[in-house]
C-alpha cells in the first residue's frame, strides 16, 4: 500500500473517499500512528452534520471544544469517519467549518460517497483541500504478496499476478479471494476474470449486498452497461454524455472503475466487479449485441483494435471481425495482441478465414514462439506448384533464423525468386535482410555482404509504408525505416554484430558502414 505522500499534514482538510472494503479507516489510523487524533463515530458524525451544520462558525467551535482547552503546540487531527452522502450545500458548509480552525488543527473526512468536482474544486485550487482516493488505498503487488505470505496455496508469482489484476488491489476482494483458498481459482483463469464467482461466494456477497447498495440507483444502471465494455467512455453508454460522464468519474472515484486516460474520457472496469455483475445482474439479451456493437464502431475509430475486436465478437458478429482483422490484423500484431490473435481467427467460419487471416495467425505463432505451427502454416498457405511467395520466404527465413536453423532459413530463401518487382519490394527487402543474416551465422562472410549488400539496395524509402501482407509490419523485418527520408535504408542486418563479425574480412569491399 503506497503511503499517502505528506498526508493531512499540510491542509486544513483532507477527504478520503473510495468504496466500502479499501481500507479507508485503517489506511488513515497507519498514517496517524504516534500522532494526536480525536475520532468521531457514526453517532458523533450524525450530530456535527445534523442542524449544528447550518452554521458553519458554530461547527468549527464545537469541533475546537472536543480537544483539550490548551493551546495546540502540536498537530491535532480530527477525523469524521463514515461521513455520509451530503449535498453539494451542505458539504460546502462543512468545508467552511474546516477552513475556520485554528491552526494545529486538521480535519479529516472518511466517506464511501465522492463530492462533484465542482464542489471542492475551488477549495483544492486554493490549498486548503487534500484529496485521496482508491489509487492511493489499493494494495500494490508487494503488499499483495506480504499479504499472502506463509500461504503455500498462493505461493505462485504468475498467481499473485492475476490477482493483482483481476482486483486491482481493491483490499477487501484481494483479502475474500485469499479466504476462498483454491476454490477462487477459476477466477483467475486466463487473460480475463475467468470464470465468475458464485451468487454465494463471499467475493460477491461482498460487492452485491454491501458496495452497490451504497449506488444511486443511476449510477447502478450506468455501472451494469459498463461492465461489459473494456475500455468505458461516456459516448457508449447512451443518454447524454454530459450526464453519463459525470457518474463515470463518480464510479472512478469510488474505485469501481478505473482511469484509463488522464482526461477522465475513458476508463476501465476492474475485472472482478465486473465478472461478478456480468453475471449477477446481467443486461437483458436484446441489449448486449446493440451496445458490443457501437462500441465495436466506435473503438475503431477510435484507433483501438484490441478494444475493438473483443467487441464485434462479444456482439456475435463475426464478419466485423473478419473484416477489423483484415484491416488492422499489423496493428495487432505490434501492440501485442498476438494471443488474441490467436484466439480469435480459428473461431471465424471458415469462410471467413482468407489466405491473408491464415497468415495473420502464422505471424501471431511466430511472435509468441510457436515457430513449429508458424512454419505448418506458412507452408500450408504457400502453392507447391509455384515459387515461393517473397511474402512468406521472408517469414520462413526469419523463423528458421531466430530457431538457429540458418541452413533451412536459407533453404526457403532458395525457393523464391528476388526480381525487384516494385510490387514485391517490402517482403524481397525483408527476405535479402535476414537471409543476409542466415549467411552470416553459417561462417558464409562473402556470401552474407553481397546480399546484404543487395538488401540495401531494395530497400525502400521510408514514406512508401507497405500495406499489411506485402512486406514486413514495422517492427519485425529486417529493414531499418527510421531515418532520413530521402533515400534508400540501410538493412537492418548491416548493424548486427554478428554479422560485423562474420563479415568483417570482407567489410572494407562492402562499403556498408
Amino acid at each position: 500500500m503506497p503511503p499517502m505522500p505528506d498526508p493531512p499534514l499540510g491542509r486544513p482538510c483532507t477527504l478520503v473517499t473510495a468504496a466500502a472494503g479499501y481500507g479507508k479507516t485503517a489506511t488513515v489510523r497507519r498514517l496517524l500512528r504516534g500522532a494526536q487524533t480525536h475520532w468521531y463515530d457514526r453517532a458523533d458524525v450524525a450530530y456535527l452534520v445534523g442542524p449544528l451544520l447550518d452554521d458553519p462558525a458554530a461547527l468549527a467551535a464545537t469541533l475546537r471544544r472536543t480537544v483539550p482547552p490548551e493551546p495546540v503546540r502540536r498537530p491535532i487531527w480530527l477525523v469524521l469517519d463514515d461521513l455520509p452522502r451530503l449535498p453539494a450545500d451542505r458539504l460546502g458548509r462543512l468545508l467552511q467549518a474546516a477552513a475556520r480552525l485554528p491552526d494545529g488543527l486538521r480535519l479529516v473526512l472518511l466517506t464511501r460517497h465522492p463530492p462533484a468536482p465542482h464542489v471542492i474544486g475551488g477549495w483544492r485550487r486554493r490549498g486548503l483541500l487534500d484529496v485521496r482516493g482508491p489509487g492511493d488505498l489499493a494494495l500494490t503487488r508487494d503488499g499483495i504478496m506480504t499479504l499472502l505470505a506463509g500461504r503455500v496455496e498462493w505461493s505462485e508469482p504468475a498467481l499473485v499476478d492475476r490477482v493483482a489484476a483481476v482486483t486491482a488491489g481493491w483490499p477487501a476482494l484481494v483479502r475474500l479471494l485469499v479466504r476462498s483458498g483454491p476454490a477462487g481459482w477459476p477466477v483467475l483463469d486466463g487473460s480475463g476474470p475467468g470464470r465468475p464467482p458464485a451468487v454465494g461466494s463471499p467475493v460477491a456477497a461482498f460487492l452485491l449486498d454491501e458496495v452497490l447498495p451504497e449506488l444511486p440507483a443511476g449510477t447502478r444502471r450506468i455501472l451494469r452497461r459498463a461492465v461489459h465494455l473494456d475500455p468505458v467512455h461516456a459516448e457508449l453508454l447512451g443518454g447524454a454524455a454530459g450526464r453519463t460522464g459525470p457518474e463515470l468519474r463518480r464510479l472512478a472515484d469510488i474505485g469501481l472503475l478505473l482511469r484509463d486516460s488522464a482526461d477522465d474520457a475513458r476508463y476501465r472496469p476492474v475485472p472482478l466487479v465486473a465478472a461478478v455483475l456480468r453475471r449477477h445482474l446481467p443486461l437483458p439479451p436484446g441489449q448486449q449485441p446493440g451496445l458490443h456493437r457501437r462500441a465495436a464502431d466506435w473503438y475503431v475509430r477510435h484507433g483501438l483494435p484490441e478494444a475493438a475486436l473483443h467487441a464485434y465478437r462479444s456482439a456475435g458478429d463475426p464478419v466485423g471481425t473478419a473484416r477489423l482483422l483484415e484491416h488492422s490484423g499489423a496493428d495487432l500484431l505490434r501492440t501485442g495482441a498476438a494471443g488474441t490473435v490467436l484466439t480469435v481467427v480459428p473461431g471465424l467460419p471458415v469462410g471467413l478465414r482468407s489466405a491473408r487471416l491464415r497468415r495473420l495467425r502464422a505471424d501471431a505463432r511466430r511472435i509468441t514462439g510457436d515457430w513449429a505451427g508458424a512454419v505448418a502454416d506458412y507452408r500450408e498457405l504457400a502453392d507447391p506448384d509455384r515459387p515461393l511467395e517473397p511474402a512468406l520466404a521472408w517469414r520462413l527465413c526469419l523463423v528458421h533464423y531466430l530457431r538457429g536453423a540458418p541452413h533451412e532459413a536459407l533453404a526457403a530463401f532458395a525457393e523464391t525468386t528476388v526480381d525487384g518487382s516494385a510490387d514485391h519490394r517490402h517482403a524481397e527487402a525483408a527476405l535479402l535482410g535476414w537471409a543476409a543474416l542466415a549467411y552470416g551465422a553459417t561462417g558464409d562472410a562473402a556470401a552474407c555482404a553481397q546480399v546484404a549488400a543487395r538488401a540495401r539496395a531494395a530497400a525502400p524509402p521510408v514514406e512508401a509504408g507497405p500495406a499489411y501482407g506485402t512486406g514486413p509490419p514495422a517492427g519485425d523485418g529486417p529493414v531499418d525505416r527510421v531515418g532520413a527520408p530521402d533515400g534508400p535504408r540501410r538493412p537492418w542486418c548491416t548493424r548486427s554484430s554478428r554479422w560485423r563479425r562474420a563479415s568483417r574480412p570482407s567489410w572494407p569491399a562492402t562499403g556498408l558502414r
